[in-house]
């Protein structure tokens, strides 16, 4: 849609930067907002004809953007003293075009005390949605039966908290953000919780300790500094990379924890077993030597961890594009690497006419996938505790207006009509698109990663 005068979204109002990104989507949209940020990067510059402007990167807990300061705008003297890594408020009338972000009326003043910290600690809702999947993480490695790996776990919990909580899990691709690891992380845990129960026979300790070590080498690779919401490129992540880092820090935590009474000789699995079991899991969760991996998954375990960090990943994907990009077409989405094609509005859920039930679910297992679900009773309490805890319906936050050029979301906000108790459960369920944006945070330079990216 495009509009014959701009249209002013929001007024003067308080907005993240991935909320300013989402704002001035639609083509013509004008917000006059205050954004609180980081300056990640400023540098000069001038155009062909010697006009000079200042190329500022701005940043925060949601995302990154870009804009350009011209010399004739009233804030040019005083951007001309900030510094990389300045925290600052921006107050001005943000718009959009096909050469990028534009601002206009700019104010700026530099953050003093309280003010940094807030903004490093993130918005109230992210900070809540992050010390959820922190304590959810905990409370899976808290029920891990072997004690091996469950001290390994705790134990790179302990000493790294800091450095797992802000690092994030790509650059480009997906979870491209301070904290990314630990939402992926969690959302992989949930995953393997969920499916615990459908498939018994694997070993769900050596899973679940997989997940939460595979992309641990990122601590390093994209490291974030304590206040920064950038991750600089280092030798070390550029000539190891992260399955190698993740494989040195197992290692290492191993051998310290080696004399523990846990680790003594004659438990089965012997230990050297496990330990080269796990790292076989990290060396093969990108599953081809194409993507990165050093050798290809030989184990179930091996599998089921690289297909769960494949559906996370691309989900993850999905839902930046949902709230990045506009709909070319109705329904269709622009095109957003590294996805191959240009991505759907998905199909909402069944809707009941007025009037009109829904039957309800039979409570047998006479089903295929029944049946196949079925063993989750006899898998442990483990396994049903992890169950139960998936099950749980979750508040989904309903997609923001304007990722689709002001289209609604197909099925948002949507009940299925049904009789109690099917009702409550219909209700409290996501629609598919709601649960793709429930952790969905902007990545701007999704657009620019290299091909090798895609292995992430």
């Amino acid at each position: 849609m495009v509009l014959d005068k701009p249209e002013i979204l929001c007024q003067d109002a308080l907005v993240t930067v991935q909320d300013l990104l989402r704002q001035t989507l639609m083509d013509g949209a004008t917000a006059a907002v205050v954004v609180v940020c980081q300056v990640s990067r400023i540098r000069e510059n001038s155009t062909r004809n010697g006009k000079p402007y200042l190329e500022l990167d701005i940043a925060d807990s949601t995302g990154t953007e870009r804009f350009k300061l011209w010399e004739d705008s009233q804030a040019y003297d005083f951007a001309e003293d900030l510094q990389d890594g300045d925290c600052v408020r921006l107050d001005g009338v943000f718009s959009r075009n096909h050469f990028g972000l534009n601002v206009e009326r700019l104010h700026i003043r530099r953050l003093e005390g309280s003010e940094i910290t807030e903004l490093f600690a993130g918005p109230p809702e992210r900070r809540a949605a992050l010390q959820r999947d922190w304590e959810f993480i905990n409370a899976q490695v808290a029920e891990l039966v072997d004690p091996r790996l469950q001290l390994l776990c705790s134990t790179f919990l302990t000493q790294y908290t800091d450095k797992f909580r802000r690092a994030a899990a790509a650059r480009y691709v997906h979870h491209a953000r301070r904290g990314g690891l630990l939402e992926h992380t969690a959302q992989m845990m949930r995953a393997a919780a969920g499916l615990q129960g459908a498939y018994p026979t694997v070993n769900w300790d050596l899973v679940k300790t997989g997940v939460l070590f595979h992309d641990s080498g990122k601590m390093w690779e994209l490291d974030y500094a304590a206040k920064g919401f950038t991750s600089p490129i280092t030798p070390m992540g550029e000539m190891l990379g992260h399955i190698t880092l993740g494989i040195e820090l197992v290692n290492r935590l191993w051998r310290q924890l080696e004399n523990d009474p846990v680790f003594a000789p004659g438990r089965k699995p012997a230990r050297e077993s496990v330990r080269e079991h796990l790292l076989h899991l990290i060396g093969s969760h990108h599953g081809t030597r194409e993507f990165g991996a050093t050798v290809t998954p030989r184990t179930p375990e091996a599998w089921m961890l690289h297909y769960i960090d494949n559906i996370d990943a691309k989900f993850e994907m999905m839902s930046q594009t949902y709230k990045e990009k506009p709909q070319v077409a109705p329904q269709v989405y622009d095109f957003r690497r590294p996805l191959e094609e240009r991505a759907i509005e998905p199909l909402a859920r069944w809707e009941a006419p007025a009037g009109e039930s829904a039957p309800v679910a039979s409570s047998t297992t006479s089903s295929p996938a029944a049946a196949i679900a079925a063993p989750s009773v006899a898998a442990g309490s483990v396994a049903a505790a992890a169950s139960a805890a998936v099950a749980a319906p979750v508040a989904v936050p309903a997609p923001a207006n304007g990722a689709s050029n002001g289209t609604s979301a197909s099925g948002k906000g949507r009940k299925d009509s049904m009789p109690a108790p099917a009702a409550a459960a219909a209700t409290a369920t996501p629609s598919f698109k709601d649960m793709l944006l429930e952790h969905a945070w902007v990545d701007k330079d999704a657009d620019d990663d290299d091909e090798d990216d895609d292995k992430d």
